[in-house]
């Protein structure tokens, strides 16, 4: 438990900062310009949800303002991976605690499919072909409605273990989690990026964008996505930030002033308010939403036209349509396409011949007709969530919407006519004739490839290919830790400029209090349980003191890739904790069994995960109560649960040891909801321990 005691200084003034990063990037290219060598490939990577791309610059390029980036042809990837056996799975190692060794073996014993080659075996393998897998990478929270789609389509084979896997084949213990999907995308561009240029064996080092409102824990991910593929990871950079650069820098002309990149891709949602001053860009604001994207269009023109389809055909059996998930799949690609095909024209046809069968074996053949008001109609909800996220970044950055010098387009969907009209409406237009509309929004760069330029132009910067352009970014979501009531105490602010440190001192909620687990969360609520937790650690040897009187100080450091690191320290003893944050799946998400539902005897995988993370809950509880014994009268209850529960987590280690008790020990958590009521013991536990603390006197 801690206490906020007070502030320390506030980070450097904007001038320092700017000078700090001229300072940092000149280092940066003259120790990393060194060392460039013909066996060296940098890239430039956008690693999209629907499609992904490289790019890169020519060591010949003199003046990026003359001479573009090149978007590399053959690296243009459909995120999108599957598998299919080869050799016999038995002997296959299936420990998720390592990625990189999974990924291997994946590699190494199945048939991988990536790209085209598994978006045509999609409608025959869609069990074993993942895509998408962008929206969900990072992230632990099996309770979204995102996880709910893919439950769907993987037959519900999902599993927790600090990541979501999803179950390869049936009744296979082979699992794949979206970092190793992403890990072989990354690969797939890799390979082709090499052979387009020439340089099968030079290594690749890349920049690597992600959506500006990707937490630690998705940046993370996307590292070890690129460390599966081998790909040195020179940076993570925003994907409206990259885009900025593809304008600003690749165009003459730009003036300085305000800019909103307004980003709409396949399945997240941008927004990033940017100020261009001579060479200096800088984020003055960015926001988004993980949820909302071309994706959500797709289902939705889905759901429509077979709704539409079942009307017509009424002999048509719904509940067979449903279940059929290949075509289901199948229907889903075609409204994909007829979303793009109505971008420039006024219909569009959904033609999918044998289809499926009907209830007489008879096949049917899927054709209908759809217009673009119709599909302008059902765009209308998700662009309104658009505006509304645009309007608040501006209100966050402080700005104007008059002050904008132009709204750039990026992503697939901002070509949608609909969308334009509805931006200039509540944008642009203010019933003055003399604006030029044109201007005022620009597209003037594929929409597809700006965001992979931009970083490849970051590239440039970081190894002196391009010099005289700063960037600045900022944080997208603030940063903070877990103090007394559950309270959120932000450390670093939304918006607040990268890289960056602060420090703030706290100090202890109860009396002699020596140890302190700090609870680290991402979020802009001030309660820590609507936040997403990134992580912990354990400070102890805190002096014995009164409460309020240590100082503890804890230092946050988020790096230019927006990665937090944490230290803490006691200002007496000048004890220090520096460790990598524990980066565990919140517990309460984790349990998604009913309170009296069975378990296969088989599902270990289960009994083990949920028990490990409350057996670590347990642990820590239990560390601090052996602190207090002696010192601190306990209530005979609350020492006889502890030391009941100790005993069982022990017998319970002896039994995970012994194979002949795997059915007792599923029996035992598994039925009758006996996981949920271990839950519900170590809850109360907390509870009634810390009550108790409280009330008693040393």
């Amino acid at each position: 438990m801690l206490l906020k005691y007070y502030p320390q200084v506030k980070p450097s003034s904007v001038l320092k900062h700017y000078i700090g990063n001229m300072l940092l990037n000149k280092f940066i290219n003259k120790r990393y310009y060194s060392s460039l060598n013909s066996d060296k490939l940098v890239l430039g990577i956008d690693l999209g949800t629907t499609n992904s791309l490289a790019s890169h610059i020519p060591k010949s390029l003199a003046n990026a303002k003359t001479h573009a980036p090149t978007i590399l042809t053959t690296t243009k990837t459909p995120s999108i991976v599957g598998f299919a056996k080869k050799n016999n799975l038995e002997g296959i190692s299936t420990d998720l605690t390592n990625d990189k060794h999974l990924f291997n073996q994946l590699k190494e014993n199945l048939s991988v499919f990536i790209g085209d080659q598994a978006q045509n075996q999609y409608r025959l393998n869609p069990e074993n072909t993942f895509k998408a897998m962008k929206r969900i990478i990072g992230t632990f929270n099996e309770n979204d409605e995102i996880f709910e789609s893919y439950k769907n389509q993987y037959s519900n084979n999902v599993s927790l273990n600090n990541s979501v896997y999803f179950t390869l084949f049936k009744d296979s213990k082979l699992k794949v989690n979206a970092e190793i999907i992403a890990g072989f995308i990354l690969s797939e561009i890799k390979a082709k990026a090499l052979q387009e240029l020439n340089m099968e064996n030079a290594k690749v080092d890349a920049v690597i964008t992600v959506p500006a409102y990707f937490n630690n824990l998705q940046r993370k991910a996307t590292l070890n996505a690129a460390d599966l593929a081998d790909i040195n990871c020179l940076r993570i950079i925003n994907e409206p930030t990259a885009a900025a650069l593809s304008f600003g820098v690749l165009k003459e002309q730009n003036k300085d002033g305000v800019y909103a990149v307004y980003d709409l891709g396949g399945g997240t949602f941008d927004i990033s308010i940017l100020e261009l001053d001579g060479a200096v860009f800088e984020v003055r604001g960015t926001s988004g939403d993980l949820k909302l994207g071309g994706e959500d269009l797709d289902y939705l023109i889905r759901d429509y036209v077979l709704d539409k389809f079942l009307k017509l055909n009424d002999n048509i059996n719904k509940n067979d349509v449903l279940n059929n998930m290949s075509f289901m799949n199948e229907l889903l690609n075609h409204s994909e396409k007829c979303k793009i095909e109505l971008s420039h024209k006024t219909t569009s046809e959904i033609n999918i011949p044998f289809a499926f069968k009907n209830s007489h074996g008879d096949y049917i053949h899927f054709k209908m007709e759809i217009k673009e008001s119709e599909i302008d109609k059902l765009a209308e909800p998700l662009v309104k969530k658009t505006l509304k996220i645009f309007k608040k970044c501006l209100k966050d950055a402080k700005i104007d919407k008059q002050s904008l010098q132009q709204i750039l387009l990026v992503g697939g969907m901002t070509r949608m006519p609909y969308i334009r009209k509805q931006i200039i409406k509540n944008f642009i237009s203010d019933n003055n004739s003399e604006i030029d509309f044109d201007n005022k929004l620009n597209y003037k760069i594929n929409p597809d490839d700006s965001v992979c330029l931009g970083a490849s132009i970051q590239a440039g910067l970081l190894t002196g290919e391009i010099k005289d352009v700063l960037l600045l970014d900022v944080n997208p979501l603030t940063l903070g830790m877990e103090t007394y009531g559950g309270l959120m105490s932000p450390m670093l602010q939304k918006n607040c400029n990268v890289p960056i440190e602060y420090k703030e001192q706290f100090t202890t909620g109860i009396d002699n209090q020596q140890i302190v687990k700090i609870n680290i969360y991402q979020g802009e609520s001030k309660l820590c349980r609507d936040n997403v937790k990134l992580g912990e650690f354990v400070l102890s040897g805190i002096p014995q003191l009164p409460k309020g009187v240590p100082k503890i100080e804890v230092s946050y450091k988020l790096d230019s890739n927006g990665i937090l690191n944490v230290t803490a320290r006691e200002l007496l003893t000048n004890l220090e904790c520096n460790l990598e944050l524990i980066t565990t799946a919140p517990i309460e998400n984790n349990y998604k069994k009913q309170v009296n539902s069975d378990v296969d005897v088989n599902d270990l995988s289960w009994v083990f995960e949920n028990l490990g993370l409350w057996q670590l809950s347990f642990k820590e509880l239990d560390l601090q109560f052996r602190q207090y014994t002696g010192t601190v009268h306990f209530s005979e209850n609350i020492a006889s649960e502890f030391n009941d529960l100790k005993a069982k987590f022990a017998a319970w280690e002896t039994m995970k040891e012994d194979s002949s008790k795997d059915h007792e020990m599923v029996e035992f958590f598994a039925k009758k909801g006996g996981m949920n009521r271990l839950k519900a013991r170590i809850n109360k536990l907390q509870t009634d321990f810390m009550s108790e603390l409280k009330g008693n006197k040393v």
